[in-house]
């Protein structure tokens, strides 16, 4: 459990400081596909998010880390892959804050965070 949470607190100390840099991204809305009446439509799998959120992640995060870019990388793609961008952006401006994360979006990040492997 304490791996997890420090796992957790290096990827929210990672976000903090590269928050600065940061801007909103453009809406990338597309309109869903018709699903058949028998089936149910896929769930829709995160978009990726800018490149100059990506870089600032990596670039904090590895500072954080003492250079560790693999757990960082690692730590962004699966970020990706499991949260919206908005949900990426609450989750940094909470941390940045200093206020509480969604549990349901700390689940999901404690969660990447678990899977990624910390260099020794």
């Amino acid at each position: 459990m304490a791996a997890r949470k420090t796992l957790a607190f290096l990827a929210l100390a990672s976000l903090s400081i590269a928050g600065g840099t940061l801007a909103p991204a453009a809406a990338q809305t597309q309109p869903a596909p018709a699903a058949k009446p028998a089936q149910a439509a896929p769930a829709k799998a995160p978009a990726p998010y800018p490149t100059a959120v990506v870089d600032a992640f990596i670039g904090g995060c590895g500072r954080e880390s003492g250079g560790r870019t693999e757990f960082c990388r690692c730590l962004i793609d699966g970020l990706q892959k499991k949260l919206q961008f908005t949900e990426f952006k609450r989750w940094e401006t909470a941390g940045a804050l200093g206020m509480q994360v969604p549990q349901v979006i700390n689940e999901k990040v404690l969660d990447v965070a678990t899977q990624c492997r910390w260099p020794d």
